[in-house]
């Protein structure tokens, strides 16, 4: 079959090119999808540059969001799936070529509403907002917000996730006015702080009168930990995600908010 390879298994975007590779066979539990279309992420491109960290079931092809037809399924697989199904879903790679074999508990039936390439960008970023939020972060409706990176694609799939599940206030950080005024005006949130220029935690607690966030979704990890600490609601949570800004915290991080709010 067709994918796409990385010449060499890293480099720039010109060293990859359409070759042939074995065509995979689904084992017991997985279905084998013609693709249709695969969604471009972040974790792609540092792929692409050995600069990400990959499980170890994960294959040398990229990509791992698609959205295609059931074209088989393994021996003895037991789902409610049908040859011939439009689904879309996740892997841990291997969505860059025309076919795909994956577990049937990572696919969903695709919503006729939905075109391919829709469906296709769902999963990676709605999922992972999703698990933080909901899963995680135990939002309920009439708590407030704070997305990190708030225009990255997870956070903007967030921002319209917490709206939809009715959060009381929605706060972002972002790094320029441009992304401010798209967040407020295109997205609705309730207000967003540029972190370059602006003390945003303190700025926050005064967005809230002093009650600081309910939840706090973090990208950014060691620059940010400080402030979500004095950001957080008593009895907030703070789900991390990414570690963008370091993993190190420096020698005066002031924990002592993690007793005193209570904090998780």
């Amino acid at each position: 079959m067709n994918a796409v390879v990385v010449q060499g298994g890293k480099g720039p975007a010109d060293s990859m090119s359409i070759q042939q590779i074995p065509k995979p066979v689904p084992c017991t539990g997985q279905a084998l999808v013609k693709i249709k279309a695969f969604g471009l992420n972040r974790m792609d491109l540092l792929q692409r540059e050995g600069l990400y960290p990959l499980p170890p079931q994960a294959p040398e092809t990229l990509g791992v969001e698609f959205s295609g037809t059931i074209e088989a399924l393994g021996p003895d697989t037991k789902c409610d799936f049908q040859i011939g199904d439009p689904t879309f879903g996740l892997a841990y790679g291997g969505a860059y070529a025309e076919y795909i074999a994956v577990s049937t508990d990572m696919l969903i039936h695709k919503p006729a509403a939905l075109s391919w390439e829709e469906a296709a960008g769902v999963p990676e970023t709605w999922i992972t907002a999703s698990q933080a939020l909901l899963l995680i972060g135990n939002f309920v409706p009439g708590q407030s917000v704070l997305w990190h990176a708030g225009a990255s694609s997870v956070s903007i799939s967030g921002i319209q996730l917490a709206k939809a599940k009715g959060a009381k206030a929605i706060y972002a950080t972002v790094g320029s006015q441009e992304k401010v005024d798209f967040l407020v005006k295109e997205l609705g949130v309730t207000a967003a702080f540029i972190y370059k220029t602006q003390d945003w935690a303190s700025e926050l607690k005064q967005a809230t009168n002093g009650e600081g966030a309910n939840i706090i979704v973090d990208f950014v990890g060691a620059s940010h930990f400080q402030g979500n600490l004095n950001a957080a609601a008593y009895d907030g949570r703070v789900v991390l995600l990414a570690l963008m800004g370091g993993a190190k915290l420096p020698d005066n991080v002031d924990i002592s908010a993690l007793l005193s709010k209570g904090s998780a």
